[in-house]
């Protein structure tokens, strides 16, 4: 596999530990319930492609290649009680970024089929929960 793939593979990998730690401080700090139950089957969607990436990849680059990521700092980002619409606007401004380093990794040459499927299914969850999440920031300012 060559470089560039690994690279693109490695940002995908640490993006979506970020969004793994956004995603939990959403659920913890929001109140509404239906918001809540959202962010929750969101974290559980991810928790799953990442064991199935990780499986993947490790089929296709080793074991070594996890430990040569380096370990992301975990998100500590302060919300006050009632800023339900910052953390929703953080969370989609993530989820686009997380969008296009998917769509940088689908691009690239030589992509294995198993790891092509797995993206393209992905790219469609991502897609689905940015609209979600659009209309939920969009509620969150009306409130």
């Amino acid at each position: 596999m060559d470089l560039d793939l690994k690279d693109k593979i490695r940002v995908v990998v640490v993006s979506n530990s970020i969004l793994e730690q956004l995603i939990h401080n959403a659920y913890m700090k929001l109140s509404s319930s239906k918001i809540k139950s959202f962010f929750l089957k969101s974290l559980n969607e991810l928790k799953l492609h990442n064991r199935e990436l990780k499986a993947i990849i490790e089929s296709f680059l080793g074991r070594d290649f996890y430990l040569n990521i380096p370990s992301t700092d975990r998100v500590h980002k302060t919300y006050h009680a009632k800023q339900s619409e910052k953390i929703i606007s953080d969370c989609l401004n993530y989820y686009l970024e997380n969008l296009d380093n998917y769509i940088a990794l689908i691009e690239s040459p030589n992509l294995p089929i198993a790891l092509s499927i797995l993206i393209k299914n992905r790219i469609l969850t991502l897609r689905k929960n940015i609209n979600i999440l659009e209309v939920l920031h969009e509620y969150s300012e009306l409130c």
